[in-house]
Formats: structure tokens, sequence, C-alpha cells
């Protein structure tokens, strides 16, 4: 039976074993000769004590032990630096993997914020069309609770004057008549205009889509107190005989409406905000999958100057116990205004509200 041939790989690891043998018995070899060097220098340096008489004997002993170590340095150097080959060989497949990952991840997130921008774009678009939505069904709710005020106040005051003048029943329909035509009413562009809401992200096309789906029909208000009037009509006779009760039974009737109208107001507006979370919460967005969501952090967006480096100190010193625990320092005189850039933004991170007059903070978007 004929001898397996080796692979390449069992050859190349033949070779490389016995290199590192080798280098092995370099190593043991280099480290018993400092051993030694570091013997004869740590067993007669502590044993000589330094006196007037021998300061030019101490002043020698100490050159040849500086020799003997920068001859170890130089020794070890040479063992070093072929370890440090070694390690960086080691070390660069795993850069070259890290600068095609950065590639990678640098063009994920390019195309990320691009895409939260668009669905940022898109869901403005659904938070003002249901704010124009809201606003629309608002207008119209105060507009008619408005023009049902005007009616009942109308039907209130003519009525009362009816009752005091103790007018004659037949002349009741023509100063009704005369009440109905006299009115004016408010009208929907002039309620509309106080909503304010902000439509800015909709075009002209959105915002008219919207107002025509919302479209509403107005009640004919003076149809509806001239009916009022025919009502009252059936008891006025009957009250003229008694007009202090009857004033007093009419402004009862007034403060009922008043209420009426409060609480239908209230209502309305409950429901309307209600309708109006539901609808933004189910409206699609034609959103695209982001993955995992961007992270914000802050960081310092000023110029490099003395004015911002006292800025930096001071926003530091007056926020120093939150400022602490974002901090890792092992020497304070070496800590610098870049480093307290990094705390105050790690620190602006944690507290979006935190804040420091003169110092300009700028969102990042990271993965």
């Amino acid at each position: 039976m004929g001898k397996k041939e080796k692979t390449p790989e069992e050859i190349a690891l033949k070779v490389v074993g016995k290199k590192w043998k080798n280098t092995g018995l370099t190593v043991v070899k280099c480290e018993l000769w400092l051993s030694k060097q570091q013997k004869e220098i740590t067993d007669n340096l502590p044993s000589i004590v330094v006196t007037k008489e021998n300061i030019v004997l101490t002043e020698e002993t100490l050159a040849e032990a500086r020799k003997s170590v920068n001859a170890m340095k130089e020794g070890r150097s040479a063992l070093t630096r072929a370890m440090d080959d070694v390690k960086r060989d080691l070390m660069q497949p795993e850069k070259d993997c890290a600068l095609i990952i950065d590639e990678l991840s640098s063009k994920l997130l390019t195309v990320k914020k691009a895409v939260k921008k668009e669905n940022d774009a898109l869901a403005l678009k659904v938070e003002q069309k249901t704010a124009l939505k809201l606003a629309i069904k608002t207008t119209y709710d105060k507009l008619n609770s408005e023009r049902q005020r005007i009616i009942d106040d109308e039907l209130t005051n003519t009525y009362a004057v009816m009752l005091e003048a103790r007018t004659p029943l037949e002349n009741y329909d023509s100063i009704a008549k005369s009440s109905v035509d006299s009115l004016e009413f408010p009208s929907l562009k002039d309620f509309f205009l106080k909503e304010r809401t902000d439509i800015s992200a909709l075009s002209e096309e959105e915002k008219k889509a919207v107002q025509v789906e919302n479209i509403q029909e107005i009640p004919n208000y003076s149809e509806k107190l001239a009916q009022k009037f025919i009502d009252k009509k059936v008891t006025y006779q009957a009250e003229l005989n008694n007009v202090e009760e009857a004033l007093k039974q009419n402004q009862l009737a007034a403060k009922e409406a008043q209420k009426k109208r409060e609480h239908d107001a209230t209502g309305k507006e409950l429901s309307n905000k209600i309708e109006a979370v539901a609808a933004n919460q189910t409206e699609s967005v034609p959103a695209v999958a982001t993955g995992k969501k961007l992270k914000v952090t802050y960081e310092i967006d000023m110029e490099e100057n003395v004015e911002t480096c006292l800025l930096l100190w001071a926003c530091f010193s007056a926020n120093l116990e939150e400022c602490l625990k974002h901090l890792k320092v092992s020497k304070w005189f070496s800590l610098t205004p870049k480093q307290l850039g990094t705390v105050l933004g790690k620190l602006k991170s944690s507290d979006n509200e935190f804040g420091f007059t003169g110092i300009v903070f700028k969102a990042v978007e990271k993965l």
C-alpha cells in the first residue's frame, strides 16, 4: 500500500510548525537573556549606598546600567518587531472585512435615511390630511352651533318683545316673518380661517380632495327659525293671559337651549377627536420597510474657537452632576474641550429637552 501523499495544507502546516518551533526557541532564549541582564542590574543597584565620597562611582554605575537596559531593549525589539509583523498579518483579514462592512453600512445608512425621509413625508401628509378633516368637521360644527345660537336668541328675544307688547295674534306671523328675514349668518369661510391648521405638506389637489370628501350640507336655519315660530304660535294666545309667567318660561327655555348647544358641542368635539385619532392610525401609508430604527445621537455643531471652548466648559460646569454620568476620565488634567463636547452630546442624546444658551447641537442618524 503506497504512502499517502500530503495535501498542500498539511505541507504548509508542517513548514509553519517548524517555523513557529524555531520562533519559540528564539523567544525562550531571549527571555533567558533578558532575565540575566535584569538580574545583574537589580542585584547590584539597590545595594549601592550613595554618599559624598562615591558620587562619581555611582554615576558611572548608573551609566553602565542604562547601557545594559538599552541593550536589552535592542535585543527585545528585534524579536518583537517580528511579532508585530505577525500581528499585523493576522489582523489584516479582519481589517479588510471591516472596510467592506463599513462601505456597505455607509450605503445602507444613506438608503435608510432616504427611505426615512420619504416615509416621514408620507406620514406628515397623513397627519395633515387628518388634521384638515378634523378642522373641516370642527368648522361645520362651530358654524352650526353659532347659527343655532342666533336663531335661539332671535326666537327668545322676539317672542319676549311680542309678549311684553301684548301683540295681537293676528300680527304674530308678520312679526315672525320680519324676524326671520332680518337674520344674517356667519359664513363657513369665516370659521374655517380661525382653525389655522398647518397643511403645508399637502398639494393644492390634495387639499381640495379632502375638502370635497368632507363637504357637509348646512341646514337652512331661517326655515328652522320659521318653524320654531310656528310651534310657539300654538300657545301664544294662551300665554298672553299670563305674560309674567310666559316671560319666565321663555327665559327658562332659552337657558335650556344654551345647555343643549354646549352639550352637543362638547360631544361633537370629543367624537371628532376620537374619529381623527382612529383615522390617523388606520389610514394606510405606502411606506417602505426600513428594518431597524435609525439611532439618533447629538454632536456639537460649532466653530472651533476660544468662545466655543469657554461655552463648553460653562455648560459642563452648570450641569456637572449629569455630565459626570456620561464621562470616563483617568487623568483630569488631560480633559479636553473635545471630550466635553462628546459628553454634552451624550447628555443631549439621553434627554432631548436638554439645552444651554449658545450651545448648538446637530442630530446624527446612525445604524
